[in-house]
């Protein structure tokens, strides 16, 4: 009897590292916050949800009707979608910056804090962000499950063996699985117990339901890859409501400048206050429009840029070295979206002549990258910011380069973001003028308009064809 109850409280005193570590991993990160420029933002707001369907012949999304109710999306909408949930995955699908990560953050919060009515018997969550994994190194399923949970060999076999006799009590939280690359790791071959392998191996038996097939699996996605198998469910982020853009700007400036901020948007730029539908990109041009009083723009490049602008040239975070060390962030940016990464080692730095003491220690990269000094580490402080800097890298490249690139990408879907913002650094004269000292494009400007002018004219011809036939 006293062997089975210490045997129960290992087991709780187990489960609870793991509810603990997991509380920490989903912590609100606001991407304002290392700027000194806006209050810190107490409201949450979710984007508003709408159920979808997926051509796993095709791979395309249909969306269907609306999963919110009056007052926007929340806890009770959130609980509706998972209310026959059983087994399986549900995939919340959308684009860069449309808080699909700050939705699984809550969602996962919900679920350990025990609020979802029909996920209330799971207790054990594994919330992963894809992100933080380094494609290039192998890991054993151990390594990629408990991450850097402080747990011993006894306690990792338990929690395994539990997995599979109680899959029900089990979930994973899988965010930006797309990141990875799918195709070139023999993905569809199982591994052995202990081997190690590319996470994406893993990753995909996991979400394919062969790993553990009765666990139920969440996870958060700009596309789906080419192997993928079809979700139980799909919910795609269609982007803030009004009301919701109104509340988080009144969370960062208060109420008066807040409404104020969002009447100079509506008279100055009201293509731009389409774009702030997208919630990273709202974050983004409220710090343009505090920092700098003659912001205006209707582009995402344009946001970008002047949020890069405010970011390099604030006295709040000045440094004379900054707009060298840009420059060697900029390739160093295109590098990891060609090997899918988003976390970079010391290795990664020296192969673009940076070094971490020289990222981790200037206080003026905060606004840009996240530093993780015990496993010498650093990752850009949104995705969105790291497609952004490759976009620039791209668009400074000689013409030869340049246009061979964007051939290369086109058809690319996970280069879609980075490719419109090509398109805007290069063809907007106002964002041109405004990027002036981050980027270097006059020479060969007017070759590399006319060429991006042409691939788009090819473009419509071809789709104006292909609608004809």
């Amino acid at each position: 009897m006293n062997s089975l109850q210490s045997t129960g409280n290992s087991l709780k005193q187990t489960l609870q590292k793991i509810r603990e570590f997991n509380l920490g991993e989903t912590e609100f990160y606001d991407v304002s916050q290392e700027t000194n420029i806006l209050q810190p933002l107490k409201v949450r707001e979710l984007p508003q949800l709408k159920e979808a369907s997926f051509d796993v012949s095709k791979k395309h999304i249909t969306i269907h009707q609306d999963v919110r109710d009056a007052d926007g999306c929340s806890y009770p909408v959130i609980s509706k979608i998972f209310e026959d949930f059983d087994k399986g995955r549900i995939s919340f699908v959308g684009q860069a910056g449309c808080g699909r990560t700050t939705l699984l953050k809550i969602v996962s919060q919900a679920v350990l804090n025990k609020k979802i009515p029909s996920l209330i018997d799971v207790d054990l969550l594994f919330f992963l962000n894809c992100q933080n994994l380094d494609p290039e190194m192998n890991v054993t399923l151990e390594e990629l499950v408990f991450q850097n949970i402080e747990l011993d060999e006894g306690e990792k076999i338990s929690i395994l063996k539990r997995i599979k006799q109680h899959p029900r009590k089990c979930m994973f939280v899988l965010d930006a699985p797309d990141i990875l690359d799918y195709n070139s790791c023999n993905c569809g071959k199982k591994f052995a117990k202990g081997e190690k392998c590319q996470p994406a191996k893993i990753l995909l038996q996991l979400i394919c339901g062969k790993l553990f097939p009765c666990c139920r699996v969440i996870t958060s996605e700009r596309y789906f890859n080419p192997c993928d198998s079809e979700p139980k469910k799909i919910i795609a982020l269609s982007g803030l409501s009004q009301d919701s853009i109104k509340r988080i700007a009144i969370g960062y400036l208060g109420k008066t400048d807040g409404i104020q901020m969002l009447q100079n948007l509506q008279t100055r730029s009201p293509s731009l206050l389409s774009l702030c539908s997208i919630p990273v990109f709202l974050t983004y041009t409220i710090i343009g429009m505090k920092s700098n009083r003659n912001f205006k723009s209707g582009t995402m490049s344009g946001v970008m840029v002047n949020v890069l602008q405010s970011f390099v040239r604030s006295k709040n975070i000045w440094n004379p070295n900054m707009d060298d060390i840009l420059k060697r962030l900029k390739p160093l940016s295109y590098s990891g979206i060609q090997k899918n990464k988003a976390i970079f080692n010391s290795q990664d730095l020296e192969q673009h002549h940076l070094t971490f003491k020289e990222t981790g220690d200037f206080t003026s990269l905060k606004c840009l990258v996240q530093v993780f000094k015990e496993q010498q580490l650093i990752q850009f402080n949104h995705f969105s910011i790291q497609m952004f800097l490759a976009a620039m890298f791209i668009a400074e490249l000689p013409i030869d380069q340049f246009k061979k690139t964007v051939i290369k990408i086109f058809d690319k879907p996970q280069y879609s973001a980075i490719l419109r913002n090509i398109f805007g650094l290069i063809l907007d004269d106002e964002v041109i003028e405004a990027s002036k000292g981050l980027l270097e494009v006059e020479f060969q400007l007017q070759e590399k308009q006319d060429f991006l002018k042409q691939v788009v004219a090819q473009e419509y011809n071809q789709s104006k064809g292909s609608s004809l036939t």
